[in-house]
């Protein structure tokens, strides 16, 4: 009796330190405490504080030391994630490349004011850009690639609009206060939408899972993100997005494709496609960035 009052007591002491311990959509054994008590970033209300190093400082200290570049910012950037997917891409457009700290930037001279970029992949680098290219003057970011499965009855090949993000990553929590979701841009959202109809495109839309932890993804977290209608997962959406969020006059969408590791199964599984269907899959993103940019297609 007295083992069974003193474990009592325990329970209660834990929770008036801890807080109350919810289980995660039912399943065992994985439990969670509330978000509000866990503490990251580890400074208290990081978001609201000015930073000390800034991208206008960055920029300022470029222009001194004659890394600025001499050609003006892109109105809209696309963003891929594959160099050798880049390279192949811009042999099939009038191009020329940036200069300076944006050497990344090749601009396609057939499609004034649109660049396309490699930053390479995850959220830290690409966020850090996409900030600093905001300071520089782009004025709009379409996000393109290929993304893992995450839920059933998507096929390889499948197109995901991407409209929010799960903020799983560590980003996006520098930027704003915790938060369930970062969103993409409705209008240009809407834009990327409107191509896909007028190309009698079927397409997904709906929320991505971005992870910094590559080989983290469980079994556990896959059922929970099945039943929570997540459709696919990648490494730098939501930071990208929490970025572009502080900046009212700047928009971000992103689109993409399923020719990349799935989960769907709760095992992985990593497709043997042909490469010719990449290279045609990655074709079919930028037109679609194209005409969302210019707003070259109707529906």
């Amino acid at each position: 009796m007295t083992r069974l009052l003193i474990g009592f007591l325990f329970v209660a002491l834990s929770c008036a330190v801890y807080g109350e311990i919810q289980p995660t959509h039912s399943f065992e054994p994985i439990q969670q405490i509330e978000h509000p008590t866990i503490p990251f970033p580890h400074c208290p209300n990081k978001a609201s504080y000015s930073s000390l190093h800034t991208p206008k400082g960055v920029l300022d200290y470029y222009k001194k030391t004659g890394k600025y570049p001499t050609l003006p910012p892109p109105t809209t950037l696309i963003l891929c994630y594959n160099e050798a997917m880049v390279q192949y891409l811009v042999q099939k457009y009038r191009h020329q490349s940036c200069d300076g700290c944006f050497s990344e930037v090749i601009y396609l001279l057939d499609y004034p004011g649109v660049a396309l970029a490699c930053f390479g992949i995850g959220a830290p680098t690409n966020a850090m850009k996409i900030d600093t290219a905001i300071e520089w003057g782009v004025k709009q970011f379409i996000s393109i690639g290929t993304a893992c499965t995450i839920q059933r009855g998507l096929s390889l090949g499948d197109l995901i609009v991407c409209d929010r993000a799960i903020r799983d990553e560590g980003i996006s929590h520098h930027y704003l206060p915790y938060a369930k979701y970062a969103f993409a841009s409705r209008d240009l959202t809407g834009k990327i939408i409107s191509v896909l109809k007028g190309m009698n495109k079927s397409f997904h839309v709906g929320t991505s899972l971005t992870s910094d932890a590559f080989y983290k993804i469980g079994k556990e977290e896959v059922k929970y993100f099945q039943r929570d209608g997540v459709l696919c997962a990648e490494m730098e959406a939501a930071a990208e997005f929490a970025v572009v969020s502080l900046h009212e006059e700047i928009k971000i969408a992103a689109i993409f494709t399923l020719m990349s590791d799935s989960y769907a199964n709760l095992e992985w599984e990593r497709p043997v496609f042909d490469k010719e269907k990449k290279k045609e899959a990655f074709d079919f993103l930028l037109t679609v960035a194209l005409h969302t940019a210019l707003g070259t297609v109707k529906e």
